[in-house]
């Protein structure tokens, strides 16, 4: 069956690392004002290309090793 999580949320101080092929995964992606750190290191690691992401202030979203378009 296929995975369907709607709006996903990062909170809180530290780093959130998300490796994989996510793009299952339908909804938005908001990293919270001072929600740390979100790293991505696949090109589908928020879901698929239709999704949003919102970086809130003091928080910031990272690229490891990504290829491809986002």
């Amino acid at each position: 069956s296929e995975m369907c999580i709607r709006d996903r949320t990062k909170d809180g101080a530290g780093t959130l690392t998300l490796l994989n092929d996510n793009s299952g995964l339908t909804g938005t992606v908001r990293i919270d004002d001072g929600g740390g750190r979100l790293v991505i290191g696949h090109r589908f690691a928020l879901g698929n290309t239709a999704n949003g992401t919102t970086v809130g202030a003091n928080a910031t979203l990272g690229l490891a090793n990504v290829t491809g378009p986002i």
